[in-house]
């Protein structure tokens, strides 16, 4: 194409990471965004030279940062302008004044590696919290010591922002914008006290190991970073093979999905995330799938009449939302607890619905359409299959055909067997 070379810069070739050793018809990727001059963004904010406190001199002094909570090894504090070092227990700390260790050869003194040793510190990143030592295990701040601490803290669920919500930053240079292309992810809000005691029970009989249906149900909902609104653990079911001992697949359904509000899909950072979580927490020879559910397409369209001196719209309005209700992978099923896994959308079960609706006398017929908008009694679902209303409609009356309801109206004389359909073609504008 003349008219594209002469604005042709360069080529970008991408390619997944896995796709070396890979057929051409296994290899499969979903980009959300592909562009140049794009940069990791992190939700924290950085704070230089604060000060702590003071030093008392006494054993297990507490100081406390300001802002929380404290990004992972972010911290860098100082006592009198010398650094000490951040430990995970004080208890490991070595003694304040270096003595002599009796398994020693005579005459070998303690050096300075072991008076650093000493100083250290611990830090409770949630509350802030800055603890010293007792002199015999950890160094005390000396009286009248002045404490520093530069750290990074941030996280929670409000960083996590729709696309175009960072538009400015008091360090961007000028004359440059910065935008997300993207929606920012990751960010969850700290565990309440309460929550935690409720999980005492349930740890102490799993010990945070997967080894019951119970205990994968359990850790998978706890996975941190990600908001998880149900799973199911499937035994011995094996998402490309056959059945095999051994083999345990979870199927993970987020609680949010803006692009996909009534049939929320896990993408691979959310996939990824829970893999991380479960992987160390596995037995050796047991082999983890991590799947979202495969959502079946399925089109309703009912045709009710309105108990008299009853609104017609909201009567209609509520029979839709029995039905969405009815087929929603959280609140679906009988039992209100989501869509049952291997269980058909049946006809008779949505007329059903529709008629436990406020309001609707009777309910004339109810057309159950697949995703090729073909009439079925029934539409089959199995293994990790989840049925997704694409389109309901509820009219007074005879109900609509349902070739219109999935935007293929049937030409006259077509009886709905292979006659000649009208199909929308897309078009590729000349200029956008």
């Amino acid at each position: 194409d003349t008219d594209v070379a002469a604005r042709l810069i360069t080529w970008i070739r991408i390619r997944p990471g896995d796709a070396r050793g890979t057929t051409r018809s296994r290899l499969s990727a979903r980009l959300s965004y592909v562009g140049i001059n794009a940069a990791r963004v992190v939700q924290e904010a950085r704070v230089t030279n604060e000060i702590a406190g003071e030093g008392t001199g006494e054993p297990d002094q507490v100081v406390a940062l300001v802002n929380t909570p404290v990004i992972r090894d972010s911290v860098r504090l100082t006592v009198n302008g010398e650094p000490w070092v951040q430990i995970d227990d004080l208890a490991a700390a070595g003694p304040e004044v270096p003595r002599r260790n009796p398994r020693w050869t005579p005459g070998v003194q303690p050096g300075p590696a072991d008076a650093a040793s000493a100083k250290v510190y611990t830090l409770d990143r949630e509350s802030g919290e800055v603890r010293f030592g007792d002199g015999l295990r950890g160094a005390r701040p000396p009286r009248g010591s002045l404490i520093q601490a530069s750290y990074a803290y941030g996280g929670g669920r409000e960083g996590q922002v729709g696309i175009g919500a960072l538009s400015k930053s008091a360090a961007l240079p000028s004359g440059l914008r910065v935008t997300n292309p993207v929606p920012t992810w990751g960010g969850d809000e700290a565990e309440t006290v309460e929550d935690a005691e409720k999980r005492i029970p349930g740890f102490l009989q799993h010990r945070d190991r997967l080894v019951t249906e119970t205990d994968f149900r359990e850790i998978t909902l706890r996975t941190p970073g990600v908001d998880v609104g149900r799973v199911e653990v499937l035994p011995l079911f094996h998402p490309e093979a056959a059945p095999a001992e051994g083999v345990v697949t979870v199927l993970v359904i987020p609680k949010y999905d803006p692009l996909h509000p009534t049939a929320p899909e896990p993408d691979r950072l959310f996939l990824n995330t829970v893999c991380a979580h479960l992987n160390p927490r596995r037995l050796l020879t047991t082999e983890v799938h991590v799947h979202g559910p495969v959502y079946v397409p399925v089109y309703v369209s009912v045709g009710i009449d309105v108990v008299p001196g009853r609104d017609a719209a909201s009567v209609r309005e509520a029979v839709k939302e029995g039905l969405r209700a009815f087929l929603s992978p959280f609140t679906g099923g009988f039992e209100g607890a989501g869509w049952p896994l291997s269980h058909d959308v049946e006809q008779a079960e949505l007329f059903a619905v529709a008629t436990r609706v406020a309001g609707v006398a009777r309910v004339n017929a109810l057309l159950l359409g697949d995703a090729g908008g073909s009439p079925q009694a029934r539409v089959p679902i199995h293994d990790l299959d989840l049925p997704r209303l694409v389109a309901v409609a509820v009219q007074s009356g005879d109900p609509q055909p349902l070739g219109e309801l999935v935007g293929t109206a049937t030409a006259p004389g077509d009886d709905g067997t292979g006659g000649p359909r009208i199909v929308p073609v897309p078009i590729v504008p000349d200029t956008c």
